[in-house]
């Protein structure tokens, strides 16, 4: 059996918090956390064995700011090509960019005082061609997969980010948002008779709902 000695490691990792939109700057909150592990490894090589445990030794914060420049349509590609993490707003018919950390994660809210019209029913707000559908029933923002904003000449107002962990497309004004229709509201025993029907798949002797939270109500003991 190969022997195996313990080593200690330090990694730092950084998130932030409290990101938000200012005018044209992008402010958060960055943490970074030390982290130091302990590992065990095969004597003589760098093969880790297995961690052993792991433990924040550090942690520091300070406030940051990432500005947003206003450029043009046609260096927008570049960008995407050169991979570059990217904050893109779209307002007014200009565009403004700004480079940002990879881990950097959006909440709408805190970006666009608008809600988001492609959020399929927050906040009261519910487009009605939110599918892949051809025009006029569907929309090409959805058939591309959510990308690009500077391609959709309608959307006037939004912003995208890019080249990220965790990317983002979020649409405040559109010239083709198509309000949903109120939700027909369905009678009681209906709602009951289709929760039963669905109930059904999972259990096999249910003939009510009351059978059915009991049945549920056994598996929870």
């Amino acid at each position: 059996m190969k022997k195996t000695h313990i080593e200690l490691t330090q990694k730092k990792e950084s998130l932030y918090r409290d990101v938000r939109r200012e005018g044209l700057l992008i402010k958060a909150t960055e943490v970074t956390s030390t982290y130091t592990i302990r590992n065990e490894v095969y004597d003589g090589t760098c093969v880790v064995k297995k961690q052993v445990s792991k433990w924040v030794s550090d942690e520091e914060e300070r406030m940051v700011e990432y500005p947003l420049r206003e450029i043009s349509k046609e260096e927008i590609p570049g960008l995407w090509k050169a991979k570059v993490p990217s904050f893109l707003l779209k307002k007014d018919g200009k565009f403004y960019h700004g480079e940002i950390p990879k881990e950097m994660t959006f909440l709408s809210s805190n970006v666009i005082d608008v809600p988001h019209q492609c959020a399929g029913g927050q906040q009261g707000v519910c487009c009605a061609r939110l599918e892949a559908s051809p025009d006029p029933k569907g929309c090409a923002k959805v058939r591309a997969r959510s990308v690009h904003i500077e391609r959709y000449d309608w959307i006037t107002y939004g912003y995208e980010t890019f080249g990220t962990n965790h990317t983002s497309f979020v649409v405040g004004a559109c010239e083709h948002y198509k309000k949903c229709p109120p939700k027909k509201q369905l009678p009681a025993a209906e709602v009951n008779r289709r929760r039963l029907a669905l109930a059904s798949f999972f259990f096999d002797d249910v003939e009510s709902m009351n059978d059915v939270r009991r049945k549920i109500a056994s598996r929870q003991h």
